[in-house]
């Protein structure tokens, strides 16, 4: 965790309400698209993804902010005054685990594209890639590189990714730099 994160900052503490709210959301998605009748197979595949990719998006930033943290995959039924924080790299197996269903998704829903994604701006199976490789990086920075359960080397994770990110996305770096300012 980064510096004196603790509890009672008055200036984190919307940040963690926030990020919980946003997870219950994606807990609620991942609970009730399987169960909805009324759209095909391939939207639920993509908005299962997209409900993956937020709710490791979010753990990302917030096992990075303040390590060890309560972890949610359901939906919240009851008031829990006595959350438990779990190791990080717990935490890390399950963003990481999040983000390989959402590209087992996204590549299901053929969302393979910024164009292909559920609406403009959303995530698609390289924007769950290039989290999958930020997260691997970060978590093998902080905690080494064989430090999560289930995975292998973090830093080649990372790399494998990161590579096939580059190789395959279309994405490219911005020419011009001096425009950037």
């Amino acid at each position: 965790a980064l510096g004196n994160n603790v509890a009672d900052n008055p200036c984190l503490d919307q940040y963690w309400e926030m990020f919980y709210a946003g997870i219950d959301v994606c807990n609620n998605a991942l609970k009730y698209v399987p169960t909805c009748t009324v759209i095909d197979d391939n939207k639920k595949a993509a908005y299962t993804a997209d409900a993956l990719f937020l709710r490791a998006l979010y753990y990302s930033q917030m096992v990075a902010m303040w390590g060890p943290i309560p972890y949610n995959s359901e939906p919240i039924g009851a008031i829990n005054n006595n959350p438990v924080r779990i190791p990080e790299a717990e935490v890390y197996a399950n963003i990481l685990n999040d983000l390989k269903k959402a590209m087992e998704n996204y590549k299901q829903a053929n969302v393979m594209t910024p164009k292909a994604a559920t609406a403009a701006g959303r995530a698609y199976y390289y924007s769950a890639e290039a989290l999958y490789a930020r997260v691997a990086l970060y978590a093998a920075s902080w905690l080494g590189a064989n430090s999560v359960n289930g995975f292998g080397n973090l830093y080649t994770e990372a790399l494998n990714a990161a590579t096939d990110v580059i190789n395959n996305s279309g994405a490219k770096f911005y020419g011009r730099y001096q425009d950037t300012w």
